[in-house]
Parts: structure tokens; sequence; C-alpha cells
């Protein structure tokens, strides 16, 4: 208690004596404060006890005028506020403590009140966006950022909660100078008892660096679908002129398979019957040839792959329509003994030789 005496041992005494100097003169500039137009005043008072404990009050005054405006008494209600002068004291403390923690990060750290206005900044934020700390402070936090990330930025803020205090953002900002950055934010709620957002505090990194990649890989991966997209309709196309050449390559083999069948047999048939016998294995084989002319037979046999000789060629023909060695030896006016060697040779190069295969039946599935 301040005033230790009984109340009735107060009354008439003047209330000044019991306060030391320092706070009488407090106390006399806030009475003097008073008048008809401002007739209430509040103040903390501090007091010091003999062995020097200190209390605080907190006084509310009420200046009580006559008509001519003159004060002529004053009511005053005290209340003890030691316990909250304490509190805020012990939270000023922490704060300078938690200030010079800051201070040393390389994290940007910022704090704003509901409203967005920049309420703290700490020397890197400073550094970063270089302006002075009371450039920064009182103005509005998303001031940097782009107005297209606006929106989002809100809503983030919004959704903090005390049951979920916490959440990031990503956004591009403007520096002073004109360049443009990349920031990611993390962003911690600050309640009071009731549960009502009283300051937001954020702490931030560049990640510009990491985003211009990752922009970079999303355009080439944007440009290789792309490609990829032309490269489907060019494959498309391929295959629409691949089908009109198959379409074009059976047309080809039917026009000449019918020509031959429609034409040249005819011809071959009168030629037969005019000609000395002696031609009819010539003649026999050429038709057999134009038989099979619609074949793969003699691009296959003649393929690189396999050196067969041009004379390993023409008996491997004459081996796959069923001539003997003894007539293929006469008409190409060889001994037999010389187109067993070419059978051997075609054998080997056809890679059959000591294969129970027969030559014939082999040259014909060709």
């Amino acid at each position: 208690m301040l005033f230790r005496s009984r109340g009735e041992g107060l009354i008439g005494r003047n209330f000044m004596e019991f306060l030391p100097p320092r706070t009488q003169t407090a106390i006399r500039k806030q009475l003097s404060l008073l008048s008809p137009d401002v007739p209430v005043t509040t103040y903390d008072q501090k007091n010091i006890g003999p062995g020097g404990s200190v209390t605080w009050q907190e006084w509310t005054n009420r200046g009580i005028f006559n008509a001519a405006g003159e004060l002529i008494e004053i009511q005053a209600v005290g209340r003890n506020i030691t316990q909250r002068k304490q509190a805020e004291m012990a939270l000023r403390r922490s704060e300078k403590e938690y200030r010079a923690v800051v201070e040393t990060q390389n994290e940007l750290v910022c704090r704003h009140l509901p409203d967005g206005t920049f309420s703290f900044v700490n020397e890197a934020h400073c550094r970063y966006f270089g302006m002075k700390r009371e450039e920064i402070v009182g103005r509005h936090f998303l001031s940097f950022t782009e107005k297209k990330y606006h929106k989002a930025i809100r809503k983030r803020i919004a959704a903090l909660s005390p049951d979920h205090p916490v959440n990031a953002h990503e956004e591009r900002v403007r520096l002073p100078g004109g360049g443009q950055r990349w920031q990611e934010w993390s962003n911690r709620g600050i309640f009071d008892e009731w549960g009502r957002l009283i300051e937001v505090q954020s702490v931030g990194r560049d990640i510009t660096q990491r985003k211009e990649a990752e922009l970079a890989l999303k355009s080439s991966e944007q440009a290789l679908q792309e490609q990829k997209a032309i490269l489907e309709r060019k494959n498309i196309a391929l295959r629409e002129v691949l089908d009109q050449i198959e379409v074009e390559k059976k047309e080809i083999k039917d026009d000449l398979i019918a020509n031959i069948d429609n034409l040249i047999f005819p011809i071959l048939r009168k030629l037969k019957s005019a000609e000395p016998k002696s031609h009819s294995k010539y003649i026999n084989l050429l038709e057999r040839n134009l038989e099979g002319m619609a074949s793969s037979f003699g691009r296959k046999i003649s393929q690189a792959s396999l050196k067969l000789t041009p004379r390993e060629i023409e008996i491997s023909n004459m081996i796959k329509n069923g001539l003997t060695s003894k007539e293929i030896a006469g008409l190409l006016h060889i001994s037999i003994r010389t187109v067993s060697l070419h059978r051997q040779n075609i054998r080997g190069k056809c890679r059959i030789s000591n294969q129970k295969i027969n030559l014939v039946t082999f040259l014909q599935s060709l």
C-alpha cells in the first residue's frame, strides 16, 4: 500500500507529502493538463518504497470545475498495475534480446500487423532492399511484391490461426533499383489470449536462382512437348506416305502380274510351239522366272551380305526352279563337276554347309 495510514488519518493532508519529489513533479504536470475541455487524464505512477521496492499504479483523474471553469476538486481512481508493468518490462527485455539475435541473421526477418503494416525489419532485410529501417517500417508489407501475387499472399496470411499458426508462400519482388527477385517466406502468426491475430513474423530467403532454374526447366519441357507434338505429326504424315507407297507397290505388283499373265505368257506359249526343242528349256526357265518375278528371290539372292558371284546367282536361280546339275551344265556349257563346286560355294555362302537342308527348298524359301 502506498498510504499506510487509515482513511481518517489522511483526510485534510496533502497527498503530495507521501510522494518523492520526482513523482510530485510528474503528477503536477498531469494535473495541469485537466481543463473543462479535457476533464479526464490517465497516467502510470512509479512508487519507490523505503527499502527501494518499486510499485506501479495507474491513476485516472477527473477534474471538477465550477461555472467559471475553475478547477475546484479532483476525483482520482487508482489501481495497482505492478504485475502488468513488470510483465511489460520483461517483454521489452526479451524483445531487446530477440532483436539482438535477429539482427545477426542472414535471413530476411520482418514483422507486420494484421493490416499489413511493417512493425519491424532486421538489418539483412534493409540491406536486401537497399533501404533504411525507417523507410520500410510503417509501409505495407506487400509494397515490394508484384501485384499479381497479392491475392494469394493475403489468402495465406488469412489462413493463419492458433491451430495452424505457420505457413509459407513464394513471391516475386521488385527492388527499388528496378530489379526483380524471387523470395520464399515462412510466416508465423502471433495471437492474443482470445485467439486474435495481433502480428505476423516472417522469415524470408532469396530463391531467385532456384526459381530461374525451375522456369528454365519448365520452358525446356514445354519446348520438348512442342517438338514431340511436331514429331508425332510428322510420323503420322510419314505413316500415311508409307501406307500410300505400299498401296502403290501392290498396284505395281498386280499390274506386273497381270501384264505377264495376259501379254507375255501367250507369246511364250507360241514360241514353245514354234521354236526347236533345244530352246524349250530356256523358254521354260524364262517362264518360271516370269512367274516368280513378283517374288523377293532376286533381291534376297543378290544381297551383298551373301557375296554370291553373278554365275552363282545364275545357278541359284536354276536350282530354285528345279533344274538338275546335268541340265544346268548343259545350258551353261560347263561340267557337272563345276556345277557341284558352285553348289558347295552357294551352300557355304548361305551358311547351310554340313546341314541336312535341301538347297532347292532353301532357295525357294527366300
